[in-house]
């Protein structure tokens, strides 16, 4: 085993207390580091000088070796000015190269939780190691006697978790010290002796983590030759997933589509409104996504392969449209309320997989594509797949207009249509090569994470823009379910111009497209975001000036609807991927999503405004908020300038 994990090209630095333990290892051979550097013995009471000295003899430990490994439990040090700060933080700030032992603190590192609940025989223990026999003065030095007497009478016994033999030496050699420790505890100390197998192992595993993390790594050093291969092989796997996409969604549309499908199960708007608030769709957040989104970016931020997590969401997301379909076709009319549930419930899951996908499908083509290209690669999807889409339009318009196929085997078709399509997405997505980049080695525990998110929104005043900026455009979705429905119940237009307004919408898409990829490649995304804006903003001033006798115009707001949803894809896609640094990107694509929660909520609300007031307040409200949202955009930075 120590052929293959020597400690050679290491430099330990550890605490003072375990100095016994890793000198024994060392003089028995396991333990041969380049070098062993020391802070002085209990400084987790001292933190400002634990870190003032762990600080320095990590530089110290540069001069030696490039790879350092920390033995400093989690436990040992807390910023006391920001609590948010920990002994993590402090290592990941002095450079690449450093990992730490995976423990709780130096107890910890000699015995498991199990082991020591095992040890303790149900007794109230307060454990110790050598070190702090030892140097116990030192350690105890700013330990009044209030603060024993607080202490220590709340255990039965101290425990010394003996693997040195110091027990024993200090028995013979220096009885009195044990007794004066004893007295100032007031406590008995049993000496309890142990191997030290279990630190051996958690010094192995950073040499071993950092062994697999080298070797991932060297799988990106690549030729030049090798490089553009791959980059060629991710843009034509990533242009069929979205071409397939964007065909998939074309006869299940959210715009158009689902609400068809639902207000042919209930005639509440508020219900309509709810399930537009949940499902996935129109390129607004939603609830069934974003709730999942902060807790994955915290675990996939971590991982060097987000791969095999995305798989796992879309297998299950390809599923929710077969079933569906399933259920559609053989359930009738009469089971309206059982079908308007499973409805919910499949197309629930299907978005909240994709709130679980989105984490990494964003990060891995973050690296996957250069910012240089990324306006053509998703500018390209949306142009192929829009024309895919645009016939998916046609066909719905076929069914949907065939008074022979009755409700509800019309959608299934649809439905069914769609799990194929997004089936053949799924294989391209699949078929990706992730690129590996470093990754933060430590994985923070949720609170915590939470707390880094508050810092970086509230440190990042441009961040801060985008947010409100995407929050106010959000606002566009107040109305978007309802246009269809709008064109259905006021301008009387028939269910089979659904196909038609797909059609529109996808066209206005794909003409779009040339002119977004164009400014997002060679102007910037801000442009990007801005115009989207101003479309967005003439959206619901279109369907106010349509009058009932000219209903064939109404295909034009789908038109702009096209337009604005891609822009706006592509734009805060891009942007966002632009000011998020390489290794947070987890954690500002979660954080986007999960402030932008709120937004979700618009189109229930949309749907209770139109159920009590009108159509004219909710068109006119939309148009409102989206042209605040221009109006702050201004005052975004272009990310290549910064």
């Amino acid at each position: 085993m120590m052929s293959s994990n020597s400690f050679k090209g290491y430099t330990i630095v550890s605490c003072g207390t375990l100095r016994r333990e890793l000198n024994y290892l060392k003089e028995e051979g396991f333990l041969n580091a380049d070098k062993i550097l020391y802070t002085a013995p209990g400084l987790h009471e001292k933190p400002i000088e634990l870190e003032r000295q762990l600080v320095k003899q990590l530089n110290n430990a540069k001069r030696y070796s490039e790879k350092i490994v920390v033995v400093y439990g989690e436990r040992c040090y807390l910023d006391p000015k920001n609590s948010f700060r920990d002994i993590d933080k402090v290592i990941q700030e002095q450079g690449t190269g450093i990992s730490r032992i995976k423990a709780r603190s130096c107890v910890d590192m000699l015995v498991n939780a199990r082991e020591r609940e095992k040890i303790s025989k149900g007794k109230r223990v307060y454990w110790l190691t050598p070190g702090w026999l030892e140097h116990w003065k030192q350690i105890f030095s700013e330990w009044d006697d209030a603060k024993a007497n607080e202490t220590f009478p709340q255990h039965d016994v101290a425990i010394l978790l003996d693997s040195v033999g110091i027990f024993d030496e200090y028995s013979q050699n220096y009885p009195e010290k044990i007794l004066e420790f004893c007295d100032w505890m007031k406590l008995q100390i049993e000496p309890y002796k142990i191997s030290l197998d279990r630190l051996k192992n958690l010094l192995l595993e950073c040499i071993i983590e950092r062994k697999k993390s080298e070797n991932l790594m060297r799988k990106k050093i690549q030729t030049p030759i090798k490089k553009k291969d791959r980059l060629k092989w991710n843009f034509t796997m990533g242009l069929l997933h979205g071409i397939f996409f964007n065909g998939a969604m074309g006869f299940s549309d959210s715009n158009t589509v689902l609400p068809a499908f639902i207000s042919s199960l209930t005639h509440s708007k508020i219900l309509l409104g709810l399930f537009a608030s949940t499902i996935e769709g129109g390129g607004f957040s939603r609830l069934g996504s974003v709730i999942p989104q902060l807790f994955v970016a915290n675990k996939v931020e971590t991982r060097i392969s987000k791969k095999p997590l995305l798989v796992k969401a879309i297998i299950v997301r390809a599923l929710c449209w077969g079933i569906l379909a399933g259920f559609t076709f053989f359930l009738d009319s009469s089971q309206s309320l059982y079908l308007l549930f499973m409805s919910f419930f499949l197309l629930t899951l299907f978005t909240l997989m994709g709130g679980i996908a989105s984490i990494p499908f964003m990060d891995i083509w973050g690296k996957a594509i250069p910012s240089t290209l990324r306006g053509r690669f998703f500018g390209y999807r949306q142009l192929f797949g829009g024309a895919l889409a645009i016939a998916s339009g046609i066909v719905v318009q076929r069914i949907l207009g065939n008074s022979k196929i009755p409700f509800p085997k019309n959608f299934a078709f649809l439905f069914f249509l769609s799990f194929i399509l997004i089936s053949f997405s799924y294989v391209a997505l699949g078929s990706v090569k992730e690129p590996i980049e470093e990754v933060h080695k430590d994985s923070l525990k949720f609170g915590q994470f939470l707390k880094k998110a508050i810092i970086i929104l509230k440190d990042d005043k441009n961040y801060q823009r985008f947010i409100f900026v995407q929050f106010l455009r959000g606002a566009g979705a107040l109305a978007l379910p309802f246009y269809v429905i709008y064109a259905r119940e006021a301008l009387k237009i028939p269910l089979g111009m659904v196909g038609v307004f797909i059609s529109a919408q996808m066209l206005g898409g794909l003409l779009s497209n040339f002119l977004w990829a164009y400014i997002s490649d060679y102007v910037g995304n801000k442009k990007v975001i801005q115009i989207s804006l101003i479309t967005s903003f003439l959206i619901p001033i279109t369907v106010l000036l349509i009058a009932p006798g000219f209903s064939f115009l109404f295909a034009a707001v789908f038109v702009l609807i096209g337009f604005s949803i891609n822009g706006s894809n592509i734009g805060y896609t891009n942007y966002l991927l632009d000011i998020s640094p390489s290794k947070k990107r987890p954690t500002y694509i979660g954080l986007t999503s999960t402030f932008l929660a709120p937004t979700a909520l618009f189109p229930l609300i949309g749907g209770a405004i139109i159920q009590y007031t009108s159509f004219l307040f909710l068109f006119s409200l939309t148009t409102l908020f989206v042209f605040i949202g221009f109006l702050l955009s201004l005052k975004l930075k272009e990310p290549r300038n910064i």
